[in-house]
């Protein structure tokens, strides 16, 4: 169990060997201001699974590989043996861009992969103007790249058609079609339509208004999640 913690710049490494056996085994260290604060997995071969971290602060999704364990789950392999290393950064707010300061202009919000493993999706929240559109950034995934560098490859981005995407999610059938957007300050939940082979969204499927705009983000939503 992989816990971020963003005020702290660090990420705690658990194993859960049951309800009652849950005990620390490593800390993962990232650069200071990052503001670690969601990850993902995808399992890659038998011996390697990738995991995403997005950096709200910074505006980067970090790449790491976990290499040792046994993707196997009857017999899995003991924490301990697992070798982790950071592989990619890159950030989420276009090509050539660096990791931004931790000064809350842009800040990012969530890391997801599409069912099928090809492409990865990273929300961006502007919080100064609420006339600039907010964004889901757009990446290829390359996981038989010969260089893990070259893992994830900015392709674009879509509008999330609201302001302050805290979070989204993909729809979990084969092919991911949809993606549901809660954005907090517009106080909505929009739903976009995926283009499978290019990973860019393609139409508006659906559009909730929960409330009036909610510029203290207290009432807007924080999470959807698809049944």
């Amino acid at each position: 169990m992989f816990v971020p913690d963003r005020g702290a710049d660090l990420i705690y490494v658990y194993s859960v060997a049951g309800p009652n056996a849950v005990s620390q085994i490593r800390t993962i260290a990232v650069e200071a201001g990052s503001g670690p604060r969601h990850l993902t997995f995808r399992k890659y071969n038998a011996t390697r699974t990738y995991m995403y971290l997005i950096g709200e602060l910074d505006n980067t999704v970090r790449v790491f590989t976990l290499d040792g364990v046994n993707n196997d789950f009857r017999n899995p392999t003991p924490p301990s043996n697992i070798t982790i290393s950071l592989k990619q950064l890159v950030s989420t707010l276009g090509p050539g861009s660096i990791r931004s300061l931790p000064n809350n202009i842009n800040v990012a919000a969530e890391i997801a992969l599409s069912s099928d493993g090809h492409f990865a999706y990273a929300s961006n929240r502007e919080t100064t103007n609420l006339s600039v559109p907010d964004t889901l950034a757009i990446y290829a995934v390359n996981p038989g790249a010969s260089n893990d560098a070259t893992h994830l490859t900015y392709l674009g981005f879509n509008q999330t058609f609201g302001k302050t995407p805290r979070h989204f999610a993909l729809s979990t059938e084969r092919g991911s079609k949809y993606a549901a957007i809660a954005n907090e300050v517009t106080n909505s939940e929009v739903i976009l339509e995926r283009d499978e082979d290019t990973g860019f969204f393609v139409a508006e499927r659906g559009f909730i208004k929960l409330g009036s705009m909610d510029i203290t983000t207290t009432k807007g939503p924080l999470a959807v999640l698809w049944e």
